[in-house]
């Protein structure tokens, strides 16, 4: 996959995020296309040591030259997970001093970096060899991370011997092979039913490259004690409803033993480490403006927290470093604070940008009040009592005459004399029962008070009931609140 293509897929970007920053959530099933990540992951760390390379001027230009054109053979014979026997050939018949090879051996979980020292005599081939990725057992067990010491194991053998090219050929041959095959001995295995299985879940034991190659090279050279590197190593087995759970890709481990060693290998221990690790945040820099506006504005924060707690450990080992190192420290971040400030601004601002364009998503939309009702908003529809009130006005006994109403300018309407004349009229008949209903009240003093006996007073009660039911005629009709008055006024008569 070239770089155009690797880093121009969203999604490959994603994948290469978790495997280079491990954030706390991860997928729960292996990559789909892990060749494709390892690739992305060698083209993102090779244009970030080409402008690291420009931008440390001509101080330590030769030695990240060296590192740029390491990484560039291990892009070119690194072709979809097999190591190409061609190029592996050319490499090894142009290897110069100072130079360093890197050779991933997937199908082994091993990697091999073979360097060319200088030594009296045409010098000689240094062999290193590792694991790249621990079992799930180790990844599990660990409660942070695990320390490993790189490499295993180390062989050095003469360059007249090694530059011969029949034992390049057989080289060669063993590598490719071993990167393509994978040998059930040395695969992991589990117990199922009382015997043994191949468990392709788990990684496999790297002892075909650490103990078997390694050995065959021991016989035509000699085993050597290297110089250890110590790394913390962190991954994680992620499974989740799938075949193969999700493992930290072990490219990026052998990126970063091989970026270090060659550094340390070039300008000494201390000052190699310094260099990788400024390295490493210019790095992270790169990747964050690479992915800022193609994530989620959280994984972005992660990264910048990531990128800044590097830069703050760097500050803080300045602070206990010897004279000879700070003015190393001085320099890098003289190159690096610029850049580091800046992608950090860009971080902040895109986030107050999403933030801001997201509560504007969610804030709820109040439009002005218009100057001037709309005509429909003027009529009611009354969905329930509507049926009730025109039936009211549909009854025969209710007379409601028509009015019209005159406006004259800056006086109140006037009511026209008929309609309160109709008004009058309709309500002296309540005003006479109202009256009426008084005079019930004291019905036994009143009309009664007169009669000699009681049959006197039952027929004026009675002539006064009847004249009530004359008077009441139909004024409560329709009021069953009035009419229940009306029942209680006849029952006390």
């Amino acid at each position: 996959m070239t770089e155009v293509q690797g880093q121009s897929q969203p999604f490959v970007l994603e994948a290469v995020f978790n495997h280079i920053v491990l954030p706390a959530q991860l997928p729960g099933k292996e990559d789909s296309d892990v060749d494709a990540i390892s690739s992305v992951l060698l083209n993102i760390t090779a244009t970030a040591i080409h402008e690291f390379q420009s931008l440390t001027d001509n101080r330590y230009s030769q030695e990240f030259s060296l590192v740029y054109k390491s990484i560039s053979s291990y892009r070119k014979v690194y072709i979809d997970g097999i190591l190409s026997k061609k190029i592996l050939l050319q490499l090894f018949q142009h290897l110069g001093f100072g130079e360093q090879l890197v050779l991933q051996v997937t199908s082994q979980n091993a990697a091999l970096i073979v360097r060319r020292e200088f030594e009296p005599l045409g010098g000689s081939i240094i062999f290193e060899a590792f694991e790249t990725s621990p079992t799930s057992q180790k990844a599990l067990e660990a409660e942070s991370a695990l320390q490993w010491d790189f490499p295993i194991i180390a062989v050095s053998i003469p360059y007249s011997t090694f530059r011969t090219l029949g034992f390049q050929q057989e080289i060669v041959s063993f590598l490719e092979q071993a990167s393509k095959e994978s040998i059930k001995r040395f695969a992991a295995v589990t117990n199922k039913a009382s015997s043994e299985a191949w468990e392709s879940r788990d990684t496999v034991d790297p002892s075909i490259i650490t103990c078997l190659m390694m050995a065959l090279l021991e016989a035509t050279g000699t085993a050597i004690a290297p110089s250890i590197l110590r790394k913390r190593v962190r991954d994680d087995v992620c499974w989740n409803d799938s075949v193969n759970p999700w493992r930290r890709n072990p490219t990026w481990l052998i990126l970063r033993v091989a970026l270090q060693k060659h550094l340390q290998y070039l300008s000494g221990a201390e000052a190699g480490t310094i260099q990788y690790k400024f390295m490493k945040c210019f790095l992270l820099q790169s990747f964050l403006r690479q992915i800022l506006y193609k994530t989620h504005p959280e994984r972005s924060t992660i990264l910048k927290a990531k990128l800044c707690r590097r830069m703050a450990k760097l500050e803080a080992a300045k602070t206990q470093a010897p004279e000879s190192l700070k003015k190393v420290y001085d320099y890098f971040f003289d190159k690096l604070n610029q850049r580091i400030v800046s992608v950090n601004d860009l971080v902040d601002e895109h986030i107050a940008r999403v933030w801001s364009q997201y509560r504007q998503s969610i804030e709820r939309r109040v439009d002005p009040l218009p100057g001037y009702a709309d005509s429909n908003d003027t009529t009611l529809r009354l969905p329930n009592s509507g049926s009730y009130l025109s039936n009211i006005l549909g009854d025969p006994g209710i007379y409601i005459a028509s009015t019209k109403v005159v406006y004259k300018s800056n006086r109140l309407p006037e009511v026209p004399k008929d309609a309160r004349r109709d008004f009058a009229a309709f309500a002296d008949k309540y005003y006479k029962y109202f009256a009426f209903e008084d005079i019930l009240r004291h019905v036994d003093t009143t009309y009664t008070g007169l009669a000699d006996n009681i049959a006197e007073r039952c027929i004026q009660i009675s002539k006064q009931l009847g004249k009530y039911l004359d008077e009441v005629n139909d004024l409560y009709k329709g009021m069953p609140e009035a009419f229940s008055g009306l029942i209680l006024n006849i029952l006390e008569l």
